[in-house]
């Protein structure tokens, strides 16, 4: 299982990347835009090295809570949530839906889910114009929390000693290709979302492929 995953992962990477590099240099070229959400991301950032990476709990939460939200989409029973200040946390669940595929996806959750910026995300086409300065800076402080918290996070894990730490469990290679795909694929879908020109579903993933397809038809055409 894990092996194909890497590959698939793999063959994806190429069109996630092209897809996030260009639909980046357009989201780019919106000078309020950007500036906006970059004033909420170092704000983020500065706060998270100040207070948030102190306080365990917070993060400790989110991330518990990424794994309980994918519990969910699996269908899986969650019987047990427990967040600590200083000791961790855990979510139990009992099911099987989704297989081993289902499994890797919600002990990964917290690695590739930025949930408080989707929650945020949720309420974009509703927000009055005279906040939307406000909201940018909130969703650039979210992605600041998620991005610095989860390097943390991903490092500790990996250095832990116990065989159950998330990346330990998924494999530090799956984790890393997984990771980074759908890392790859949700800024693209962010970036579009706020782009009141661009549509997001069900094209993103139609360029990702196409764009796969054809960097891999070129390399092979190239090393044969």
């Amino acid at each position: 299982m894990r092996f194909l995953t890497i590959l698939i992962c793999l063959f994806f990477l190429p069109g996630a990347f092209l897809e996030f590099s260009s639909t980046g240099l357009i989201f780019l070229q919106h000078t309020s835009l950007i500036l906006t959400l970059l004033a909420g991301f170092f704000t983020g950032m500065v706060v998270w090295f100040v207070i948030l990476r102190r306080w365990d709990w917070i993060g400790t939460f989110g991330h518990e809570l990424s794994h309980a939200l994918l519990c969910l989409v699996f269908l899986r029973r969650i019987t047990g949530f427990r967040v600590t200040a200083t000791r961790g946390g855990y979510v139990k669940y009992t099911g099987t839906f989704g297989g081993s595929f289902g499994d890797l996806m919600i002990t990964l959750a917290p690695y590739y889910l930025p949930l408080w910026t989707i929650l945020l995300m949720l309420a974009n086409f509703w927000i009055p114009e005279r906040y939307r300065a406000v909201y940018l800076i909130s969703l650039g402080f979210t992605l600041a929390w998620q991005l610095f918290g989860n390097i943390k996070e991903f490092r500790e894990n990996n250095a832990s000693k116990s065989a159950g730490s998330d990346i330990r469990k998924s494999g530090f290679i799956t984790a890393i290709v997984v990771v980074l795909l759908l890392n790859l694929l949700f800024y693209p879908a962010f970036f579009r979302i706020l782009l009141p020109e661009s549509s997001v579903f069900p094209d993103i993933f139609i360029n990702v492929f196409k764009n796969s397809l054809t960097t891999w038809g070129n390399w092979v055409h190239i090393f044969l």
